[in-house]
């Protein structure tokens, strides 16, 4: 008996990706998905190559496309996300922030006009564990001039080390994939000096711009 398209679909669509703790069907990773009598072709975005818990997410499409009836083989490839893939995500990931209230919207805590709220001067840490990959930034400010030092006082009001209610953490308030995304070390994830947090800030204004913060923020 061969795989129900239909079926298929709605199986894959269901598997959550561990980082995002979201379907593949919201996060729109799903490129293709072909039934061929008992064998499946399934092609999965991700952001980058070295994707954190690409082990876990392999294993869970494949028990997914496995429960369907006639699967027999699957065919799973892992491709990386064009430029505009990406910032279809970031939109999605950054519309969860939205918060429900009164205040600035961007689900931070911090409902604040930029011009209310400055976050402090920049002050580099004694010591740097772990060497971020650099995009243009050398350190001793807040990446992006007075864009970087908005996006702080919006987004964590300069506590360097806050996480909030839905995970997200640090000055930036960066989601542990999108920090790994753009360099950051994971196992820093929550606890990553200022100088890292920085950096990873850099490495994101340089391949995404300002576009995954300034119209959340208002900077």
């Amino acid at each position: 008996m061969a795989a129900e398209q239909s079926q298929l679909e709605v199986a894959l669509g269901a598997v959550e990706e561990p980082e995002f703790a979201r379907t593949l069907g919201d996060l729109g990773l799903l490129r293709t998905m072909r039934a061929r009598r008992r064998r499946v072709q399934v092609e999965v975005a991700l952001p980058v190559a070295a994707w954190p818990g690409l082990e876990e997410l392999a294993d869970r499409v494949h028990r997914a496309a496995r429960s369907v009836a006639g699967v027999e083989e699957v065919d799973l490839e892992f491709v990386v996300m064009t430029e505009d893939e990406r910032m279809a995500l970031r939109s999605r990931l950054r519309a969860d922030m939205l918060g429900s209230g009164d205040g600035d919207g961007d689900g931070d805590g911090w409902d604040v006009s930029c011009g209310s709220r400055q976050a402090p001067a920049y002050q580099a840490p004694a010591s740097q564990p772990h060497q971020v990959a650099t995009a243009g930034y050398s350190g001793g400010s807040y990446p992006g001039g007075s864009f970087g030092q908005c996006v702080v006082a919006r987004e964590s009001g300069g506590n360097a080390q806050v996480m909030n209610a839905t995970g997200h953490y640090g000055l930036y308030q960066f989601a542990a994939s999108t920090w790994a995304a753009y360099g950051g070390n994971p196992a820093d994830f929550g606890h990553a000096s200022v100088a890292e947090q920085n950096q990873v800030f850099a490495n994101a204004l340089a391949a995404g711009g300002q576009s995954n913060w300034s119209p959340y923020d208002g900077c």
